[in-house]
């Protein structure tokens, strides 16, 4: 009897409106920053559909403990001197968004290795996945019509060789 493994394939996919001709004569630098640079996230169904196969814990258990890293996350020595490099070439303060998660309250600087990173939004969609599984991303409303994404990610069975 042959051996079989089971393959997980969860990478991003691109949106359901992306076409070839959107992605002609674009740069690198376009493809790899800002719009034309998002990719539709399948890891949440990826590890879903590999918690149903092979899971001993409950779900909630397993994603609590992400929770609590989210809830207590605290800046590394190499995240930090990523930020600082970063920084060097105006990256972090020319995104709002980078520059809000990885300031200071205050705004005045760069956090250091050490220092608390409150990560309260990904705790609290973390906290959703806990309770509502993939739903709490995958299902719902959005713009108060109910909604499915156009994604799922490939799971493919198959046997080593022989």
């Amino acid at each position: 009897m042959a051996a079989s493994s089971t393959f997980y394939d969860a990478r991003e996919v691109a949106p359901a409106g992306a076409t070839a001709a959107r992605y002609a004569n674009v740069t690198r630098e376009q493809v790899t920053t800002g719009g034309l640079a998002v990719g539709v996230p399948g890891e949440l169904l990826g590890l879903a559909a590999l918690h149903a196969d092979h899971g001993r814990l409950p779900w909630s258990v397993l994603v609590s403990i992400a929770v609590e890293i989210a809830d207590t996350a605290m800046v590394t020595p190499q995240l930090a001197d990523r930020l600082a490099a970063e920084e060097a070439s105006g990256k972090v303060s020319a995104s709002a968004g980078l520059a809000t998660l990885y300031s200071t309250p205050d705004g005045s600087r760069l956090l250091r290795a050490g220092e608390r990173l409150p990560l309260p939004s990904l705790a609290a969609t973390l906290r959703a996945i806990s309770a509502d599984g993939t739903a709490a991303l995958c299902g719902g409303t959005e713009r108060g019509r109910p909604w499915r994404p156009m994604w799922l990610p490939l799971v493919v069975r198959c046997r080593r060789p022989t």
